[in-house]
């Protein structure tokens, strides 16, 4: 009981409190100190003034009542028992704060009673309509150099405020019977900026800030260019860490935090900036054969080569293909993660290779069954396909196969399977676990562990392995995982972050930027500057066979040549060239060191690349805004458009892969008891806008081209919330924008 008493009763003084607790929170008096009614700024005002006595007196920087003969009264009189006293601010303020000072009395001591005792605190921007905003009574108790401060709820900005007293505390002086020795006014603060840092995680960011003083609350916003213009993706969070989960793998995003409180909202804080990257490597494009296919943001999958662009039908040719996370491109087939894990495959079908328990070659997707072919397989993360097999990582590190077993690729002494199975451990000793990404040959496996080591099984014909295997050897494979050897076959390879096999060679990239590369070596795939084949790793030269190739954040290997991203966004090739792949504008047969691809049409270089992928002839690159470019190629149409160009990048049109960014300050006007305008910004950094999905809480209800929208067929005194979305010409869809509340009248 002692402590509910307590509560309610600093419940029942919550308006007054002193001015040590909340000083932080508030600004200081924004009153000038005043020598007259209307300098050095703004307005003074009362109801009536004795004449030693004068309004602007109550204002004056002095809390004294009377001073001295020489310099007389310095406070606010009315020879009323009531009365008003105002300040007129040139400009419209938010006041929440205000602070009565009583100085020293004049010797005979009964000027305490001219002190006010009930009073309200008023607002007004025309000075005849006045709003209350405090109340006070029966203030009895002052003491001599007291300052008592007030504090109220405010979010209205007025540029006039008074206090209005309606009683005194008994004065029986004749000629002041109410006084102000100083009146100040303060608005709430706006909150502090906040520090902010940003950390990648898989398919998300986690936000993190020190609370600053005076927020209630944040707002957490967000771009893709770095300075903005920025778009509110969580608005008053409660506080820090924040976990932003409506991101994609391989996309920087920039992040700045605002802080909020009844005053309004703070500057922005630093900029922060983090990219999220899954420790098992899905798929947003891949190519395969001649052919290649994309994953846009918004789960469906197309493909393209040699042939027009075309969106992956769904199963039975009904409907299309959606909720994909994940795709692979293999030669003459297929396959695709869906967001529930399942996997799902189309084409050709010689060995078993779509893992749906048959031999038919399917036009359209069919599910991947289960092992021995109950149900069907689950729990996926990521997917390689081959020629005639296929191999995918479970997100429980483990890895599983099916299709042709000529040469061990399946990772276990098997026939051909038509459903999948489980690959084994080194050997042949329980199964291989703690994978984190896997890549497929045309006969062979390399998969990475979260060691950062690397373990391969299949053919070794050309020393693909790298596990040291005898080069040319007459074998079946090795159907069980061996441990890839480092540089000469001393030690291991380690300090592995990503891998990529092509047709029989493979190559791994190290956590400091550098390559290395083993297997077949006939056209300089290996970049070493030799031909010689190798079956432990070697690494890769520079530029002209200077030093080493280094600062690589991507790799891609293919039959016959080789691709590398580096750290600035550029993209560079070696190896066999007959069919323009090296997209170097060079119509040499094969390059033995690294050449810097071109940009598009041959202009420039290529730049600002985060992912590519490679084929026996063909290559496809991703921008970081989204674009697709492609070069290479056999036929007559390649890269999806008719093309004299091969040798050079092609930018793929309606390809791109980022979703626009969200449009921003939406408004609404016009309320009736059945409709209201909406209308909107569209954001700048939003290239290629064609549309605006309107949404009334979850639901679309129309669609426009412009950045306005009448909604109409609303019920009158009802509360409606309102959002909105871009969609672009390829389809991708932003997030959303701010949303605004609505009652009908």
């Amino acid at each position: 009981m002692l402590v509910l008493f307590f509560a309610l009763m600093m419940v029942s003084m919550v308006s007054i409190i002193s001015s040590a607790s909340a000083e932080d929170k508030y600004s200081e008096n924004l009153i000038p100190v005043m020598t007259s009614a209307t300098t050095p700024s703004g307005k003074v005002t009362s109801s009536s003034a004795y004449s030693s006595t004068p309004t602007w007196k109550g204002f004056d920087g002095n809390k004294n009542y009377y001073v001295n003969s020489e310099k007389g009264y310095e406070a606010w009189g009315a020879p009323t028992a009531t009365g008003w006293l105002a300040y007129e601010f040139p400009a419209q303020k938010t006041i929440s704060k205000y602070v009565i000072s009583y100085g020293k009395t004049v010797a005979n001591g009964y000027n305490n009673g001219m002190n006010p005792k009930d009073w309200t605190f008023e607002g007004s921007n025309n000075g005849t309509n006045w709003v209350v905003l405090d109340t006070q009574s029966n203030i009895t108790s002052w003491t001599e150099d007291e300052e008592k401060s007030f504090v109220f709820d405010n979010n209205t900005p007025y540029k006039i405020y008074r206090i209005n007293i309606s009683a005194n505390n008994g004065s029986l002086n004749t000629n002041v019977k109410v006084t102000v020795h100083e009146l100040g006014m303060m608005e709430k603060l706006q909150p502090s900026t906040p520090a902010l840092t940003a950390v990648g995680g898989d398919a998300k960011i986690d936000l993190s800030w020190a609370p600053t003083s005076g927020a209630t609350g944040y707002n957490i916003k967000r771009s893709t260019i770095s300075g903005g213009p920025y778009t509110t993706v969580a608005s008053n969070v409660y506080g820090s860490p924040y976990i932003d989960t409506t991101v994609t793998n391989g996309i920087t995003y920039y992040y700045i935090v605002t802080g909020l409180n009844e005053r309004g909202e703070s500057g922005y804080s630093n900029e922060a900036s983090a990219t999220p990257t899954s420790k098992i490597k899905v798929n947003l494009i891949d190519a395969g054969g001649d052919s290649f296919i994309v994953l846009k943001p918004n789960g469906t999958v197309w493909t393209g080569g040699n042939s027009a662009i075309t969106q992956v039908k769904g199963t039975g040719g009904i409907g299309y293909l959606t909720d994909i996370k994940s795709v692979s491109g293999g030669f003459l087939q297929n396959a695709v993660v869906k967001s529930d894990g399942t996997v799902w495959a189309w084409g050709q079908n010689l060995f078993g290779e779509l893992g749906d328990g048959t031999t038919i070659t399917r036009n359209t997707p069919v599910q991947v069954v289960g092992p021995g072919g109950v149900g069907y397989l689950d729990g996926v993360a990521a997917i390689d396909s081959s020629v005639y097999f296929n191999a995918a990582l479970k997100s429980d590190g483990t890895v599983w196969t099916w299709g042709q077993n000529l040469t061990g690729q399946l990772g276990a002494v098997s026939p051909n399977r038509y459903n999948p199975i489980q690959v084994q451990g080194a050997g042949g000793i329980g199964f291989l676990t703690d994978v984190v990404a896997i890549a497929v040959g045309s006969k062979h496996v390399l998969a990475l562990k979260q060691d950062g080591t690397v373990w391969s099984w299949g053919d070794y014909w050309e020393g693909q392995l790298g596990d040291g295997s005898p080069i040319g050897s007459n074998n079946q494979g090795k159907s069980r995982p061996a441990q890839v050897k480092n540089v000469g076959g001393i030690g291991y390879l380690t300090d592995v972050v990503a891998i990529s096999a092509g047709g029989d060679h493979s190559m791994a990239l190290k956590s400091d930027g550098t390559v290395y590369a083993w297997g077949n070596n006939s056209f300089y795939t290996l970049g070493d500057g030799t031909i010689i084949r190798s079956s432990t790793p070697v690494q890769v030269k520079g530029v002209n066979g200077v030093g080493n190739l280094s600062d690589v954040v991507g790799i891609a290997a293919s039959s016959s040549h080789s691709l590398i991203v580096k750290s600035d966004g550029t993209v560079w090739s070696w190896g066999y060239n007959a069919n323009g792949q090296l997209g170097a504008g060079s119509t040499v047969s094969m390059a033995m060191y690294p050449l810097q691809v071109k940009g598009a049409l041959g202009e420039g270089y290529l730049s600002d690349i985060i992912i590519v992928a490679a084929s026996n002839n063909k290559n496809v690159a991703l921008k970081s805004d989204g674009s697709v470019y492609c070069w290479g190629g056999t036929a007559a149409t390649t890269c999806g458009q008719p093309t004299p160009i091969k040798n050079v990048p092609v930018k793929i049109p309606n390809l791109d892969l980022l979703s626009p960014s969200a449009p921003f300050n939406l408004v609404t006007s016009e309320i009736t008891a059945s409709s209201t305008r909406l209308s909107w910004n569209a954001n700048p950094s939003a290239e290629g806008v064609v549309t605006y999905e309107i949404y009334k809480g979850d639901v679309v209800i129309g669609s426009t081209e412009s950045t306005t929208f009448v909604v109409d067929n609303l019920e009158p005194n009802t509360n409606y919330t309102f959002t909105i979305k871009a969609i672009d010409a390829s389809g991708n869809t932003s997030i959303k924008s701010n949303v605004v509340n609505v009652s009908t009248l």
